[in-house]
Parts: structure tokens; sequence; C-alpha cells
């Protein structure tokens, strides 16, 4: 079909299309987005055209018309408005035709030079054909240009000329090649000289372009081909006879170029997005065009996606796919967002949100910016990374930073407890021995770099014991281990050897020799029940008084090995009514002195019914609860020389209790088991041999200090006297003798530490103080004399203990047991309600109370002086002679 026809015919059904367009709706009946079109349309009509050569504009020119091949009418007269550009997109009505015409050949214009006839469409256009009708007869050759930019070169639309080849260096084809679809074609059609007026052009676009048929919607660049901003008509060369190489005046003045009509049939490029085009005033003035975008597109021809919807890579709507842009997911932090085109090839999603509120950042707000961290509450907060501290300002999920060597805290802003000396680098290593280091967890002064050593330990790296102490052990609570080597060395090491071990009653089969005391008297092997089924052993108790276990002999004697280890064991009772504890369930005793704690001391808690592991770790140390508070030596003094291990095991009146898998740790010389380093091995001084130096060297002996023990019969004494004095003044009083003799020789007969803690444990049992006395003079000073007796008691022991507690273990034994000493025999003495009647009596009483106290007290200081003052004696010759030689360790006991 020619093209004037095909043009003929889209010319004729414009109307039509116009008044019902198919595409016009964006959403279908259901809602749902299709592709959608702008009404066909005329959008050079009424446009202002731009001519680079217009008749009469200049001056009034002289042009004749052509009416055959020889024949020229009547020349006319141009002058300006005559003839304008406009006149070539007005409205053209039959019989009343304008048109635009340029200079003729006489006015000087001829070939090279051309006229250019521009048409500024102000908007982007799909371009379907452009139409030109000739008032004169149409040029030999001319070319339609396109551009889509302003500022953009011009694109050749199409070529005409009668000689492609020699004009502009093109065949004269009709179709254009598959590998190249959007080349301008050169076609010699239309450009004949006749007819003489009223010939025209119609040029399709995409005629000659196969793709067209085939898939226009999906090819890209023939949609680019067909679109426009501006047409330019360039007149290169006009259609003679030949007869204006010899011809006259009139000649020249018969050719020239005229159209009377350009219409450009086209649609507003919306890109399938919009079925509106509505007009607009630019800037400049001038009208223009814009799409209505649906489809969540935006922009003159809605060529992209709008705010906020770039989630999807923008396209053109299709008639399978319409191309709806789809909404960023910035998680309810932001409204801006862009299309990325890598996140677009990486994840299938381009949105990349912009300007995140709440600190966020990401692609979709989906994280907390730069050196801020996501909390619990899901908020963003600042990292605060110590810039000094920390490997880089961000931190973790947690708001942990991330830190230099050595350095720590949520911030990185401390030194670990390992490290010291802050700064850029970080901190430097403390070294600290985890062995030495207290609770096993080194650390140090973060400014000096000292480590903060166990009790027994020293050095800035806590890798030392104490003068005094040896094996430095993980183990070890305190780090290190006294030296014990009776009193005797200070200087002592791990001796090989030993390894550890257990001395247990697991009562498989029988009782295992242990017995039951009762009110201080050991009960008959009877007394100790055994449960084969449970695999046990029972006591009962008779009365209110407290039944004890009592440990073999396996349990005793020299038990050094035992310092610092546990004493483990399973206890229940038989009920739980009026359940009591006091601070004498579990004794250990040996070498005359004692230590004892409550049953729920050390952690422990109260017996049940029901079995439960109760363990004493064997150590003076006040965390371990033994009473009275020990040095080191004296707590090593009992374990020497044990004799009695005591666990009470009736708690109630005429209650029961059961006793189960006892173990005391220990260690024995040889085995396979793990080594014991915390046995001893002293460096004996002179006159001293031995492990731990309990052995006189040969051609030494000891001579055993000098004792007296104190007589109680002075306390019979005073009693005797008292009653007396009750008799002979006939008045009714009480002597209160607070304990049993047997308690009392107990007690004298024990160690200063012994003594002052069974009068710190009685002291609740002093009697209340006398009331003032009369107003006799005698009976006032024995109101003096009897002061002692009636202290606070608890008090006085108090307060001394508290002045004593730095001095030496010998000069606070000293005092402590002389107070004592006196207490004790104050305590025995009368109690009266009231002042005796015989004043004179009583005065006697206590004077001779007083003497005998005073002299008591005397005794027991010059013992224990001798006590501590002894010392080794060169053997006599026989003696050397003999070799004999006299075991040391009885100066301890």
């Amino acid at each position: 079909m020619r093209t004037d026809v095909l043009v003929a015919l889209l010319c004729a059904g414009i109307a039509v299309v116009q008044s019902r367009n198919p595409f016009r709706d964006c959403y279908d009946r259901f809602n749902k987005p299709q592709r959608c079109l702008c009404d066909f349309e005329n959008p050079a009509f009424g446009l202002e055209v731009e001519a680079t050569n217009t008749c009469g504009e200049e001056e009034p020119s002289v042009f004749c018309v052509q009416s055959g091949s020889s024949t020229i009418t009547a020349c006319q007269n141009c002058n300006k408005g005559d003839h304008p550009a406009s006149a070539m997109t007005d409205l053209q009505t039959h019989g009343n035709v304008t048109w635009w015409q340029s200079e003729t050949m006489a006015d000087g214009l001829q070939y090279p030079e051309s006229v250019n006839l521009t048409f500024p469409l102000n908007k982007a256009y799909d371009i379907t054909y452009v139409r030109i009708i000739f008032q004169s007869p149409r040029p030999e050759s001319f070319v339609i240009y396109k551009r889509t930019k302003k500022d953009d070169p011009w694109v050749p639309f199409q070529y005409y000329s009668a000689d492609c080849r020699n004009t502009y260096g093109l065949e004269d084809r009709a179709y254009a090649l598959e590998t190249d679809e959007t080349a301008p074609l050169c076609t010699s059609a239309y450009c004949d000289i006749s007819p003489l007026s009223g010939g025209s052009i119609a040029f399709a676009t995409l005629e000659g372009r196969k793709s067209a048929l085939v898939d226009f919607d999906h090819n890209a660049a023939l949609h680019d081909w067909v679109t426009a901003t501006e047409i330019r008509i360039q007149l290169t060369r006009m259609n003679t006879f030949g007869d204006e190489v010899y011809g006259g005046e009139n000649v020249f003045r018969s050719y020239y170029y005229a159209i009377s009509d350009v219409s450009i049939g086209a649609r507003c490029k919306c890109n399938g997005h919009a079925s509106i085009c509505d007009p607009i005033s630019l800037p400049d003035g001038s009208r223009g065009r814009r799409c209505r975008c649906e489809h969540n597109t935006a922009g003159d021809d809605c060529e992209k996606c709008a705010d906020f919807y770039q989630d999807t890579k923008w396209k053109r709507a299709t008639a399978s796919d319409a191309g709806v842009c789809i909404a960023c997911n910035c998680n309810g932090f932001s409204t801006r967002c862009i299309f990325d085109e890598d996140l677009w090839e990486k994840t299938g999603h381009g949105g990349h949100c912009i300007d995140c509120a709440a600190n966020r950042d990401g692609p979709n707000c989906e994280r907390c910016r730069d050196n801020y961290y996501l909390s619990e509450d899901n908020e963003c907060l600042p990292c605060y990374c110590n810039d000094i501290g920390s490997r880089s300002l961000q931190c973790s999920r947690g708001g942990k930073c991330d830190c230099k060597p050595g350095v720590t805290g949520e911030k990185c802003d401390v030194c670990a407890s390992d490290y010291y000396d802050f700064g850029s680098s970080g901190c430097k290593e403390c070294n600290c021995l985890m062995a030495g280091s207290w609770n096993n967890q080194p650390s140090c002064d973060q400014t000096l770099g000292k480590c903060e050593c166990k009790d027994n330990v020293e050095g800035k790296e806590c890798s030392s014991c104490k003068p005094g102490y040896f094996n430095l052990d993980e183990e070890n609570k305190f780090g290190c281990t006294p030296c014990f080597c009776y009193g005797h060395a200070t200087v002592c090491w791990s001796e090989p050897g030993y390894t550890k071990s257990l001395i247990e009653s697991v009562f498989a089969r029988n009782s295992e020799k242990w017995t039951a005391i009762e009110r201080g008297q050991e009960l008959d092997s009877k007394e100790v029940r055994y449960n084969g089924k449970a695999q046990d052993i029972g006591v009962v108790a008779s009365g209110r008084d407290p039944v004890y276990f009592s440990a073999p002999d396996k349990f005793l004697g020299d038990q050094k090995a035992s310092y610092n280890q546990e004493l483990q064991f399973k206890l229940k009772v038989g009920n739980v009514t009026d359940i009591a504890s006091h601070p004498h369930d579990i004794i250990l005793e040996g070498n005359n002195l004692a230590v004892s704690q409550a049953i729920f001391g050390n952690g422990n808690s109260l017996p049940t019914t029901q079995d439960q592991v109760y363990k004493f770790t064997l150590h003076e140390n006040p965390d371990f609860g033994w009473v009275p508070r020990l040095a080191a030596r004296e707590f090593m003094s009992i374990l020497s020389n044990l004799t009695a291990i005591k666990i009470r095991g009736t708690y109630s009146p005429r209650g029961t209790g059961f006793l189960d898998a006892v173990k005391l740790g220990t260690a024995i010389r040889g085995g396979t088991g793990k080594p014991a380093n915390w046995i001893e091995r002293c460096q004996c001084p002179e006159g001293y041999i031995s492990q731990f130096c309990e052995s006189c060297a040969p051609g030494y002996r000891h001579r055993p200090p000098w004792r007296t023990v104190p007589s109680l019969s002075a306390y019979r004494v005073i009693a005797t006297i008292t009653r007396i004095a009750a008799i002979q003044t006939q008045e009714s009083v009480s002597v209160s003798t607070i304990l049993e003799e047997t308690t009392v020789r107990g007690a004298l007969e024990g160690s200063t530490a012994t003594l002052w803690q069974e009068l710190r444990t009685t002291a609740s049992l002093v009697p209340a103080p006398t009331r003032a006395p009369a107003t006799s003079s005698r009976t006032q000073l024995l109101f003096v004399l009897n002061a002692p007796r009636d202290m606070p008691v608890r008090g006085v022991i108090n307060a001394v203990t508290d002045i004593s507690e730095q001095w030496t273990p010998v000069a606070r034994g000293l005092v402590q047991h002389a107070i004592a000493t006196v207490m004790w025999t104050s305590m025995l003495s009368i109690t009266a309600t009231e002042p005796p009647a015989s004043v004179s009596n009583a005065f006697t009483t206590q004077l001779v109370f007083i003497v005998i106290s005073v002299c008591q007290v005397t005794t027991e200081i010059l013992w224990l002086w001798r006590r501590e003052t002894a010392s080794l004696v060169t053997a006599t010759p026989e003696e050397q002679k003999e070799g004999r030689t006299v075991d040391h360790s009885s100066a301890i006991s």
C-alpha cells in the first residue's frame, strides 16, 4: 500500500480514535493496572513554526507562479505577513488555503543554501507520521529531522532526493536493515516536479521496519526512534525544469518553496502510564503538555517511578505488563528512596531508602547508622566507643565495642583485669600469675601494673610466696601454705612423694569404731546404732543435752596433712521439732587447744530429715568460721596432734541423729594420685633435724619448761569460807560455781585461747550487777571489791580482744589468760541479791578471795612465760656420749 494512501486512512481515522480511545483507562473494571494511551492528535496544529527564510520579511519581493513547463502566469508581490510560517499549521478549509512561502531563486535562494522549518512540540511525542502538502512543486531534495531534547543534535528521520547517492551518500531504499532498524532511509519517491501545486508527502515513522510489526511493545530502540520533542524540515534543493540556466528574470522568480500544511500524527509520550496529557505553561511563556501519570509513575512523560516507589526498575507499560512501580520498603523510617541499579542486580529490589530517621541506615533502613547499635527495645543508640581503646567506633548489636589488645569494657575505656597503662596501642599485660592472683582471676593496678595477690602471696606478678609460706597453688584460696615446722623454722618447701588421699568412714559393715559422747562422758558402744540397710550410724539423746559422734583413731593423731583440706560428712535428724544449734556443733581438739563452730557455719544449713552434705575447711581464716580465732601455727598445732573430732548428732530434746560418708582430706607418702604439694620440708636451724624440725640434732636435748598446775583447792576454800560467812550472818545467799569442777579444771589446764573462748561462751551466765550498797563504809568497800565479779564480762572480753588483735600471740595470750583467770575466780564468789548483813565476815571472805586470785594469776603468767621462753640446751657430755636426742614436738604441747 502506498504511503500517501496509508496516511490518508490514518487521517480519516483520527476522528474515530479521538472519540473512542480503547486504551483510555489505566485500570480495568477490577481495578487491576493496565497499559493506557493518550488520545491521538496533531501537535503541530496552531504551533508557532520557526522558518529561516520567508518572503517579504526583509522587503517586498516578486514571485511568479508556474503553470506548465514553459508557461508562467502573472507575477505577484509578497509583502511581509502575506505568507508567514504559521500558515503551515493553521486551520485549512476548502477554498481558503494559506501557505508559507520562501524567497525566490531571483532573491538568491538556491543550492547549496537550504531553508529550515522547525516545529517545537514542547513535549515528547510518539510520532506516527509527518504529512506535508506543498503549494509549490515538491523539492528535489529535502530531509525530515527530529530531536528528543532541546540541546541534543538533530537526528535525520527521513531523506528524500531524486539522487540519494550523490546528494546524501545513501542508497535509495524503502526498507531498513534488520541489523540497524533505527537508521534513516532515503527515497526518490515524491521528488518529481509535478504536480506543480498540491503535491503531498507522508512519512510513516515505522514504515519499512520489520520489528515494528512483530514486537513493537518490547523494542526499546524503536520506541526511542519514534520519540521526538521537535521536528525540522530542511529544504535542500528546488525542483526546476532546467530553464534557470538561460532563463530570464521571471524564470528565477518562479522557483521557490511553498508549503500550505504540515500535520504530525502523534500521541503524548506517557510510556503507557497515562491517558491524559494536560496543557501547561512553560517558564518561557510558551505552551506545553504534561502527562497525568498513573501506576505510581512521575515525570513529564511518566518516564520514572514516583518518589518512594523505586523498589522496581521503571519500565514502559506493555499489553501484558502494566509496569507498576512498587513502594520502597523502609520499615517505616523514611518516605524517600532512590533506585539503586547495583542493588537491583543483586537482590531484585532496587529501592534504596534515603534520609532514614531514628539513626537508621541501609537500603531498607534495616540497620543502625554507622557507630550506632540496635538495643533490645529496637532503638538505635550511639556506641560511644572510646576512640583510644577501640579498634573501630562501630560496636556490636549489644553495644559492645571492639577493643584493642588488653582493653575491656563495653566502650573499651579501661584496661582488662590483667592489663595496665591504657593508651593508643591498647594496654600492657601485667602477667599476673593465676595461681597467686586473688580468686584465681589475674587483676592488677591499671596505673602501675601491680597484681592483686592472694593473702599469702607477694610480688608484682603474684609469683612468689610470702616469707614463712610455701607451695603456690591455684587450688589454695590463700595461695601459699604457712610453714609449720613446729615453730622452729620459717623456711620450707614442698616435699615430693606425697599424694592426695582421703580418710573415710562409709559404714559399709559396721560403725567403724565411732563412739558417742553425752555431757562430756563417752557412752557405751551400743549407744551408737548401726543401720546396715541405710549404711549409717545413729544416736539418741536421753534428755535435753546433745549427743556427739566422736571420730575413731584413724581420723586422729598427726593430721597436719589435713590443713586447708575439707572435713565432709552426711547428716540428718529424726525430726526438726525444736531444732537448735550452738557454736560447739563441730569440735576439733588437740595439743590442749580446741576450735569449734556451728553446724550451719561455712555456708552449710541446719539439719533436716533428709541427708545433707556438710563441708568444713580446716583453716584458721575467719571466712571458715572456726572459733576462737587462732594463728595459723596454733591451728596447725591442733592438727599435728588431733585428739578429738566431735560432730553433734542431735539438735532437739530426746532427738536422733544419723551420720554417714565421713571424709577427711589428707595426704600420704607414695601412691599414684594427684601430688599433694602442701606437705612441707623445713629448713631447720641449728640443733633441729627431721622433715618438720620435730627432733633434736645429735648433741642436743630439749629441757622441758617448768610448770605448776594450779590447784583447785583454792576454789574449794573460797566456797567453804563463803558458806561459813553465810551461816554466821544467817542470811540466805546463793553460791554460783557456774561450771562444774571438771570443766574448770579443763579450762585452767588448757591453752590460753581455749580458756578465753570458754569464758566468752559462758559470759551470758554472769549474775546481774549488784545493787547500790548501804551507807556503811565497809559495805561500800565490799561493793568495790565485788565489782570485778559484776562487770559486764562480755564487754571486757570484746574490748581486750580488739585491743590485742595486733599484738604477738605470746603477749595476747598472757593478757587474755590473766583476765580470764580473774573472771573465772570472780564468778566463783558469792552472788547475793542484797549486801550481807555481816559486813565483817563478808569483807574477810572477799580479802581471802582477792589474795588467792592474785596468786592464781601470777602462777598462770609465770607458766606461760616459761613455756614461751623454753629453749634448747646443749646435751650433757653423758648424753652426747650416749647420742641421746629428745623429740622437740613436745615443747609445743
